[in-house]
């Protein structure tokens, strides 16, 4: 037996995860959150639903859909953010950001393929929609990162764990 099944094995017996009693809908909302401001892994409950046999193809697709969906709300979230809110609340002036806001407009929403990173990545769809920057293309790359995350992901947990 090896590790990655010994360690599924401790996972699953323990309690830890009870995601067979929520399936694709607590994929969903693992990934929504996960694709918030909130530093969860969206990814251990995809490996769990693989490891209890669902199929790949919708597990990736409920998972994109879901981290793009709280990516999307970061985005509308910082589109309703103000300069005043800025400047109070995190000590920052307006010119200090507006230095760096010709490069968010050139190359910024390649930066929503990085949503997926950890801790930083769903500040950058905050940054995107405080900036206005195209959200169309924001959503399109971020539907590209997400979907090669989970990809990636599912394959690494089909290679380890099945």
């Amino acid at each position: 037996m090896g590790t990655a099944n010994i360690f599924w094995d401790y996972i699953t017996n323990n309690g830890f995860l009870n995601v067979e009693n929520f399936g694709l809908f607590g994929l969903f909302l693992a990934a929504f959150v996960c694709g918030m401001i909130l530093p969860l892994s969206s990814e251990l409950v995809l490996f769990s639903l693989v490891g209890f046999g669902y199929r790949i193809f919708p597990c990736i697709t409920v998972a994109f859909l879901g981290s793009c969906g709280g990516g999307m709300l970061n985005y509308f979230l910082g589109y309703l953010g103000k300069w005043e809110w800025v400047e109070s609340h995190l000590h920052i002036k307006r010119k200090r950001i507006e230095n760096q806001q010709h490069r968010l407009e050139k190359y910024g929403v390649y930066l929503a393929s990085f949503a997926w990173l950890p801790i930083i990545g769903p500040l950058f769809p905050l940054a995107l929609g405080f900036f206005r920057i195209n959200k169309y293309g924001t959503a399109l790359c971020m539907i590209f990162g997400q979907i090669c995350r989970y990809a990636v992901a599912t394959f690494i947990c089909i290679k380890f764990v099945r």
